[in-house]
């Protein structure tokens, strides 16, 4: 049977690509983890994302072509501006403008074609075969036309980056593990998985993915920007040089790139040949597009209010209100799909353990075993002292939501019905304490080292104390916080002898899919950063992972939320909201669930 985890060593060579970014994880890569200042997020909640918050929409037919629109960004590319490579949100935003995937998820959240003439429909949610575009050309000196051999060239080398390692001089396909793949474990890649035989051209504008098990959510995975198709010629002919910002990189996107200098701003320029049309003409309408990066949220704001930039790709919630009421800007706030986590050592850190027996290191499938009733109620406890509406007001400003599920309200998944809520009871929370014996309970809880969650952090640490805990937050670098994580990861959890981790608060991006966020509760699945695994609810998720009925998938995923939020893998914090700022004079700007995810071919500037 395929294997469907990476192994250790790419494990923790992906650790080490990953860095210092503001992305770890597949998840985060196909939605975007949001990061640095920590004043936003992205997500959903109940009740919330009125339709005249989270849109500049206009009538398109007034468009006027020409103009620059300059971005404020809260943090600088990480990575190579090749999105094969590339994890980090800020250069996911550039390289959107700049190249296309399969399909995409557009601001209300449906899936559509993008290279492809639509998302295909699949009888058996196995083989989905692919309409490409006719006529879509690559960026110049690469001005030809895109086809299936294209496509399934791009593929091949990110489901196998070793492919082009081998046919090139370059060596940046061993440096850097290609993102890309990490969503397709099992699928398209894995023991006995022959990537190149999985993925073929069954026509000359037509691209067939036989995957090695169903899975319904295929179409949208697809859409991440890291598996943008781009023109691979231009990496064999520049292997050491691509995606350097002094020499660029090349897509089929709406935008070129012109220039760049690292920490400072990066230039884009409209793409005379791009293949999309808008209702007044050829897309898109700016002749550029300018990110600068502004890593102060308060001087992102001035640069707001003095005209400086056009839009601010993060502000404080706080400032919300104010920038609201300023003539000539408009505050934008929309439920997004990132989540503040509180994780807690479920296999490693006994006071938390979810099964009586010791967790198993190096099992290839994950371990299963009596459920441990102290380790259940010492997590309820920490969920029962955590005042998650207090985080909620104090550092979002009523921005955000509490996070009770693995999936947000906004979600078709989701079912009020069928989730177990911890609301805030000091009172029970010293009542498991006192039946486990644990009165006084210690513990340490890593913060990365960012405002978002120290303060988080700090807050959850004065409201546990009221119910007799005591949490001592350690902020540290994200690497250190996620490298005991994943850098030690393995099926069955991390040793807290070996690493001394015991919770450690950070945030991770979602939102394709149903299958995406449940990914995060799925036993042995690469992204499962808590460790979890229940043979029932892992057996619903994988069954709604492989039928196509939305039903039916509804049903699974509504067993699978009864199991998961009784057994509470994690202390859930909240689903921020995504808030920016824009002038007025930015016209047909629509706000996606992921703050990275800037679709400008269709915005004008008036």
């Amino acid at each position: 049977m395929a294997s469907s985890q990476p192994n250790k060593l790419e494990r923790r060579d992906y650790l080490k690509f990953l860095g210092g970014t503001g992305v770890v994880g597949a998840t985060s890569m196909l939605a975007g983890c949001t990061g640095g200042d920590g004043d936003t997020t992205t997500t959903e909640t109940e009740g919330s994302g009125d339709d005249d918050t989270d849109t500049t929409t206009a009538d398109e037919s007034n468009a006027s072509a020409g103009g620059e629109m300059v971005i404020g960004m809260q943090a600088d590319r990480t990575d190579p501006l090749w999105p094969h490579w590339s994890s980090d949100a800020t250069g996911a935003a550039f390289m959107r403008q700049m190249m296309n995937t399969l399909t995409y998820v557009n601001a209300d959240g449906e899936l559509e074609g993008d290279l492809a003439e639509g998302p295909p429909e699949s009888d058996d949610a196995q083989t989905y075969t692919f309409k490409i575009r006719e006529g879509v050309q690559f960026h110049e000196p690469y001005d030809r036309e895109v086809t299936a051999e294209d496509v399934v060239k791009n593929w091949h080398a990110i489901l196998d980056p070793s492919i082009l390692a081998e046919k090139t001089e370059g060596s940046l396909y061993e440096d850097y593990p290609t993102a890309g793949r990490w969503p397709f474990p099992g699928l398209l890649w894995g023991e006995g998985i022959d990537s190149e035989e999985r993925v073929y051209a069954s026509g000359d504008y037509e691209v067939t993915f036989e995957l090695a098990k169903p899975n319904a959510a295929f179409p949208a995975l697809v859409s991440i920007g890291q598996c943008s198709i781009v023109p691979m010629e231009a990496y064999e002919e520049n292997p050491d040089q691509i995606g350097a910002v002094d020499f660029g990189t090349y897509g089929t996107g709406a935008f070129m790139y012109d220039s760049g200098q690292a920490g400072d701003s990066y230039t884009l320029t409209r793409n005379p040949n791009y293949f999309k049309e808008g209702e007044n003409g050829q897309l898109p309408y700016m002749d550029s597009v300018t990110f600068r990066i502004i890593p102060e949220s308060s001087v992102r704001v001035t640069n707001l209010q003095t005209g400086d930039i056009d839009l601010a790709e993060t502000i404080p919630s706080q400032n919300v209100e104010d920038i609201d009421n300023t003539d000539g800007l408009r505050a934008i706030s929309k439920p997004g799909a990132s989540h503040l986590e509180h994780y807690m050592n479920i296999r490693g850190f006994e006071p938390f353990r979810l099964y009586e027996e010791d967790y198993q290191p190096d099992a290839e499938s994950p371990a299963y075993g009596t459920i441990d009733e102290d380790g259940k109620k010492m997590r309820k406890a920490l969920r029962l002292a955590t005042n998650h509406e207090q985080v909620i007001q104090t550092k979002f400003d009523g921005k955000a939501s509490a996070k009770w599920a693995p999936v947000p309200p906004f979600d078709w998944s989701y079912q009020e019905d069928r989730i177990t809520k911890y609301p805030y009871d000091p009172e029970q929370a010293q009542q498991y304490l006192s039946e486990t014996g644990n009165e006084g309970f210690e513990f340490t809880a890593w913060a990365t080292n960012q405002p978002r969650f120290v303060d988080t952090a700090t807050i959850v640490q004065q409201t546990v104390s009221q119910a007799g805990m005591s949490m001592e937050v350690l902020p540290k670098e994200k690497s250190a916080v996620w490298g005991p994580v994943i850098g030690n990861w393995d099926t069955n959890g991390v040793s807290h002898d070996d690493t001394g981790y015991e919770s450690h608060f950070e945030d991770i991006g979602s939102g394709l899919d149903p299958a995406d966020y449940f990914a995060q509760v799925l036993g042995g699945n690469g992204i499962n950063y808590c460790f979890f695994g229940h043979p029932e609810s892992d057996d619903l998720i994988q069954r709604a992972q492989e039928t196509t009925d939305q039903e039916e998938r509804k049903e699974l995923y509504g067993d699978a939320l009864e199991i998961v939020t009784d057994m509470v893998p994690m202390n859930g914090i909240c689903w921020p909201y995504v808030n920016q700022g824009v002038s007025e004079s930015v016209q047909n700007y629509q706000v996606k669930r992921s703050s990275f995810r800037f679709d400008l071919d269709a915005v004008w500037m008036e």
